[in-house]
């Protein structure tokens, strides 16, 4: 490690080499191995210290920690909050007393009925749930889907088939009774009005997402 930091002093003045480095880390950044590098400067430096830098260095952390905490979405049958890295914790604890439990960040699914479903690698099929799943009780026609989840041009004739081939594959995954939707629903067209599809609001539910 150079004396990168003009006109301080990284003999005399270690914990501002740290700080900076540490900070330089934590930051958004696409150059993944300048991160580590800064990651590494800093904890290098940090082993060094003792004494009165060293406390100062160990507090400075604990607020920087404290201000960056993750934060997590919740949402349940009847309540929404924003909940920290414990009360996930606690949550992941109980998830089996869920009927739907869904916890993105953790890339865990559990249905009552079918235990733990492999979702998450199938990344189109776990998008199409975890949007029908935050609108629980919203309808949404082939097209309004194909736009939100697909993020593409609605084509009747490919777009629709394309909508219900995955929702089969959704609920072939999801559902306890294929024959008997308890979770997707769809509602058919009637007269002018176009057939909507719906994740059943009535359903004890936890979702977990990182809040933005």
């Amino acid at each position: 490690m150079g004396k990168s930091i003009p006109f301080i002093n990284i003999d005399k003045h270690p914990e501002k080499f740290h700080r900076v480095y540490y900070i330089l880390s934590v930051l958004p950044s696409e150059d993944g191995l300048e991160k580590k590098k800064n990651a590494g400067n800093a904890r290098k430096i940090f082993e060094s210290l003792s004494g009165t830098k060293r406390r100062d260095a160990e507090r400075f952390l604990q607020r920087i920690k404290s201000g960056v905490a993750k934060k997590f979405s919740i949402t349940m049958k009847d309540e929404k909050f924003i909940a920290d890295e414990a009360d996930v914790r606690n949550l992941r604890t109980k998830k089996d007393s869920y009927e739907f439990f869904m916890d993105v960040p953790g890339r865990e699914l559990f249905v009552k009925g079918l235990g733990k479903v492999e979702i998450f690698g199938k990344k189109l099929i776990s998008a199409l749930l975890l949007f029908f799943v935050s609108n629980a009780g919203k309808g949404f026609t082939s097209e309004q889907l194909f736009t939100f989840v697909w993020g593409d041009k609605f084509i009747e004739e490919s777009s629709a088939p394309d909508v219900r081939i995955n929702i089969l594959r959704l609920r072939a995954l999801v559902e306890p009774d294929r024959n008997n939707p308890r979770f997707i629903k769809h509602s058919k067209a009637v007269k002018k009005e176009k057939g909507i599809y719906y994740f059943e609001k009535d359903i004890d539910i936890c979702l977990i997402k990182e809040s933005p």
